[in-house]
């Protein structure tokens, strides 16, 4: 009994650390910042064609998962039904989120009379407070000739509808017939549909407008016993340093003159504080809630900010050591079962103003059926993981067959075979799905700088593409994975770009799988325990011994050697890489290629490692974010479009 439970264990994990690799959080990270930065610079531009006629000392603070690194990456969701033409996919992106931030201080035309807004006012609700005008302000905006509202409160109706204002200026760069706007929370909310792709694809922006309240609303939360020490002292203090947030929102939802405590800066740096680990469990359980949970119970009771709240709890609870990727089953399991309590209790406490309960205005009747929902997810794991490989296919390596699909064909077609043999097996064919990838994109890459007219080249390059041409060794046989494309497809220089950059990011995405899957193999080969890391030294072996037993193409190999050194911050040149690397595998490995043919091989990567063509291209920080522009050029347009 208690062999197979360790062996489902080995299962879950393995399943689960190549569904959603840890590169890919990593790298969604970097996206998001990318992306951001050009949000903020709209924003900008739409801002100085509003008028808000409250106060004019205002900042744009952006905000929701995309920055936590907390977002699920980009992805795409296959539906069950649909055409094979493409249609049937639809391209999933993080929300974009912007907070415009009010100070509670009124400026008149003069510039030289002030007055605070409002005085705050507590509610029965810990986390709602209400606005009450201030004698000052409702004297000095009628001077200036504003008109008032009678109450003496400040409603929130007002604020979300600028917050419209702000998203309709966003949407009227897109196609009409793409927009689609309206109130959600305290947020104004615009989903336009991309043009351009076949595949349902939409970008939501999401406008909050906010005021600043220095004040610390949470004291409890100061002075919580922490079982796990996180967060420390030092980031508590950063917490309140922040101060926190009053958005237009009341109980429920609903508009009215109850105004809600917003903990934004403060979810930023607790999130941005966690490890990839603990991001990547909490992503999984989004996607576990969009597409088991509420799959089986479609409902708004239970968002992605009840799931924040949970997993800060768990971090809270669980000590740091405890949050390995060996452990992701338990964690999983561990948090369904904490969301499980909350609603069988009917009460999830907020995590900063414990007090308040964000299941207070949800139907027992909900809560019942979202608890047989969760329940029914926890026990049935192996389903659970079965439909969210069908379903979800990140960008990044979508096109490899799912570890879950893999080991169940090993499984099918080895009955006899030990689970480590299985396990052996599917890595062997995952790591063979990837170098097939990496191959096809630079087959791509190929065939399209052929074919591209000589109108778009420049004569500055024309050598520099035939010396590409001629040092990215193409392999001929379709078994090697190269897939020409169809006959009279016109090429570009910007298919031409868009190939390069998902030739690159495949190598980049890739290797990092490769060498999860190569490590694996050969730990499982030696029976011992698979590590969370390898040293360099181990690395470096056991890619080249794959490498040279598959014969990868010169540029393939030099890639993988330098990105190992740009991961692993070894400030080492590639050349020296290569031939510290060879000598070691020729000391520790026999190859499987005849002396004639290793050689050969090895040459051919020698001479490609000093190539100035393949040395302008090799990994660095700044070819990382110009890549990551580059692999996304539908929803980079979108948002040039606007600015």
């Amino acid at each position: 009994m208690m062999a197979q439970d360790k062996e489902s264990r080995t299962f879950f994990e393995f399943i689960l650390k190549y569904f959603l690799p840890m590169h890919l959080i990593e790298n969604a990270n970097v996206k998001n910042r990318v992306r951001v930065d050009l949000i903020r610079a709209m924003v900008d531009a739409g801002l100085e064609n509003l008028s808000v006629p409250l106060v004019q000392n205002q900042s744009p603070v952006s905000s929701g998962s995309r920055l936590d690194g907390l977002s699920v990456p980009d992805h795409f969701i296959v539906s069950s039904a649909g055409s094979e033409d493409g249609s049937r996919w639809s391209h999933e992106v993080a929300d974009m989120d912007e907070m415009t931030v009010l100070d509670n201080l009124f400026v008149g035309k003069d510039g030289v009379s002030k007055s605070r807004i409002f005085d705050t006012e507590p509610t029965r609700n810990p986390l709602y407070i209400r606005l009450h005008l201030t004698k000052e302000y409702v004297k000095l905006a009628k001077r200036e000739g504003y008109t008032l509202p009678r109450s003496e409160y400040l409603g929130t109706r007002a604020v979300t509808d600028t917050a419209m204002d702000g998203v309709s200026f966003t949407a009227k760069a897109m196609p009409p017939e793409s927009q689609l706007t309206e109130i959600l929370g305290p947020a104004a909310s615009s989903v336009n549909a991309i043009p351009g792709i076949k595949i349902q694809a939409a970008l939501s922006y999401d406008n909050v407008i906010a005021f600043r309240h220095n004040l610390w609303p949470a004291e409890e939360w100061v002075h919580r016993h922490r079982k796990s020490g996180w967060p420390d002292k030092g980031l508590v203090h950063q917490c309140v340093s922040a101060g926190c947030y009053i958005v237009p929102v009341g109980p429920g939802g609903l508009q009215g003159l109850e105004w809600r405590y917003s903990f934004t800066a403060q979810e930023r740096l607790l999130a941005n504080s966690l490890t990839l680990l603990q991001k990547k469990v909490h992503i999984i359980m989004k996607l576990i809630q969009r597409h088991c949970v509420l799959e089986e119970f479609p409902s708004t009771a239970l968002s992605s900010y009840h799931l924040k709240n949970v997993l800060f709890w768990l971090c809270e609870k669980i000590p740091r050591s405890h949050w390995t990727e060996p452990n992701i089953y338990h964690l999983l399991i561990t948090f369904l079962n904490e969301m499980l309590g909350c609603l069988v209790r009917g009460c999830l406490p907020h995590y900063f103003v414990p007090e308040g309960n964000l299941f207070a205005r949800v139907p027992k009747a909900h809560l019942r059926q979202l608890a047989r929902s969760v329940k029914k997810s926890r026990n049935n794991m192996i389903e659970v993981l079965g439909t969210l490989g069908k379903k979800v296919k990140f960008t990044d390596i979508y096109d490899a067959r799912s570890p879950m699909f893999l080991f169940i064909q090993s499984l099918q077609s080895q009955p006899t075979a030990s689970f480590q043999q299985i396990l052996v097996s599917t890595l062997g064919a995952l790591t063979d799905d990837y170098i097939r990838l990496i191959r096809h994109w630079l087959g791509e890459i190929k065939a399209s700088q052929a074919k591209q007219p000589d109108g778009l080249k420049s004569k500055d390059n024309e050598e520099k593409d035939r010396n590409t041409l001629n040092v990215l060794s193409t392999p001929t046989s379709q078994d090697e994975g190269l897939q020409q494309p169809k006959d009279g497809a016109s090429e570009t220089a910007g298919e031409w770009i868009h190939y390069q950059g998902l030739y690159h990011i495949a190598l980049n995405n890739l290797t990092e799988c490769l060498q999860l899957a190569v490590c694996d193999m050969e730990n499982l080969r030696m029976n011992t325990a698979c590590q969370p890391q390898h040293t360099r030294e181990f690395l470096l072996t056991v890619m080249m011994k794959y490498m040279a037993k598959h014969s990868l193409e010169p540029s393939i190999v030099v890639w993988i050697l330098s990105y190992i050194n740009f991961k692993t911050e070894k400030h080492m040149n590639v050349k020296s890489t290569l031939e510290n690397s060879l000598a070691l595998y020729e000391k520790n490995d026999p190859t499987a290629l005849t002396r004639e043919e290793y050689n050969t091989w090895k040459l051919s990567v020698s001479t490609a490692a000093d190539h100035p063509v393949v040395s302008e291209c090799l990994p660095n920080a700044e070819w990382h974010k110009r890549i990551i522009m580059v692999t996304d050029p539908n929803l980079l347009q979108c948002i040039l479009n606007i600015l």
